[in-house]
């Protein structure tokens, strides 16, 4: 089972009778921290896992959170006199037993253990004594007060005191409300963010940006390009590029805004060929933090909006109308309209639209029933532009 994979237990055996020590599971709300156990080939703690939805009176929901290098056995655990009257020892048959709190601390020691005995693997395997930049990778407010509860602050803390690491970090893939939360929460050397031009209100955007300048935390800023669709822009925007009396590619147009502002410390940028390494190299050398006139600035910003010009259908994805009584994925076609339409996209190879269809969950399944129309906010045509969408998606 992989890490962020959801699992279900049921709360009745094959035969029809409770699980032990049933009013556990009725008892387990959302968000409670789950310690998981095999019981064969050898009994042993091997991951953790948190409650992911309220049982439904048939099943209980989990996400598996993070995966033991090296599993606790059970014999290990049995040595402990901290632990010599854990339920887990009292009912050996029960398959969810509550922990003190004293308990659930002192099984988690051992697991911060663990996680040093990760990073130790991580570093040999570098060939290394020390990570300089060491992240959290793509948080948000859950995952952070996950993290928080099994001491990944402390061990960040101690790791750095030992040199083991050198820069406590995150990156980021979630709502500025997250951001700002998370970023106050703990003394961060470093964080990673989404930001371009066209995604200033997206994630943690220029309002995280500026945030975290103004707390002294250098950012890193991750797809600069979008993942490549503003390299090679469509024909309305490089009009617009061409009109201009300096010409640039649109990739240069698009580090050089990133590196206009003072509050980015470093812009990564993924390459497919030398030739893109050299183009960006010659970029990076000639610019610098308020490098952009006003001219270029507003040369931007009309970029921007030719690209939103594009937009096909105004949908917010606030996922009113799901879920679909026929299974359609509303908001899921919508987007991927939208997106292929704004860059440009081959339909044939985008992933988005690929998942839709292979999930069957496109609009060949509407069957004009009403109900989104009459859920949505924006009070938009949904079932005409379904079919709209799904015509131009499929050519």
């Amino acid at each position: 089972m992989a890490v962020g994979e959801q699992q279900t237990y049921t709360l009745y055996n094959d035969n029809g009778n409770k699980r032990h020590v049933f009013q556990n599971f009725l008892d387990a709300k959302p968000g409670d921290l789950v310690i998981g156990y095999e019981s064969a080939p050898v009994k042993q703690v091997v991951a953790l896992a948190k409650i992911s939805k309220e049982q439904d009176g048939k099943e209980l929901f989990f996400e598996k959170t993070e995966s033991l290098v090296n599993p606790i056995d059970y014999k290990t655990l049995k040595e402990c006199p901290e632990l010599e009257n854990m339920s887990f020892f009292a009912q050996p048959q029960g398959s969810l037993l509550k922990l003190t709190k004293d308990e659930y601390e002192f099984i988690m020691d051992m697991i911060r253990e663990e996680m040093q005995a990760l990073l130790d693997s991580e570093l040999k395997k570098l060939q290394t004594d020390h990570i300089d930049f060491y992240l959290m990778h793509g948080i948000d407010r859950e995952d952070w007060e996950y993290f928080k509860s099994i001491g990944a602050r402390e061990f960040f803390d101690d790791m750095k005191r030992e040199g083991k690491i050198r820069y406590k970090c995150f990156s980021f893939h979630s709502s500025y409300e997250d951001f700002e939360y998370i970023i106050n929460d703990y003394d961060w050397d470093m964080v990673q963010i989404q930001y371009n031009f066209m995604d200033t209100d997206y994630q943690a955007g220029t309002k995280g940006l500026k945030l975290a300048a103004s707390l002294g935390i250098p950012v890193v800023i991750m797809e600069g390009l979008r993942g490549g669709r503003l390299a090679k822009a469509p024909a309305n925007v490089q009009a617009l590029y061409d009109a201009y009396p300096v010409k640039r590619s649109p990739v240069e147009w698009a580090f050089r805004w990133l590196c206009n502002h003072p509050e980015v410390s470093v812009v990564l940028s993924g390459c497919n060929e030398p030739e893109q390494i050299d183009d960006n190299l010659r970029i990076f050398d000639s610019v610098e933090a308020n490098c952009m006139d006003a001219g270029e600035l507003k040369l931007m910003e009309d970029v921007k909006q030719a690209y939103l010009d594009r937009t096909k259908i105004g949908c917010t994805g606030c996922r009113y109308c799901m879920p679909c009584p026929n299974g359609v994925n509303i908001p899921g076609i919508f987007s991927s309209w939208n997106t292929v339409s704004l860059y440009d996209i081959d339909p044939k190879h985008f992933w988005e639209l690929n998942r839709i269809k292979e999930s069957d969950s496109g609009a060949n399944k509407c069957v004009g029933c009403g109900a989104c129309e009459a859920a949505c906010p924006q009070h938009l045509s949904i079932i005409e532009k379904l079919q709209d969408a799904w015509r131009e998606l499929n050519p």
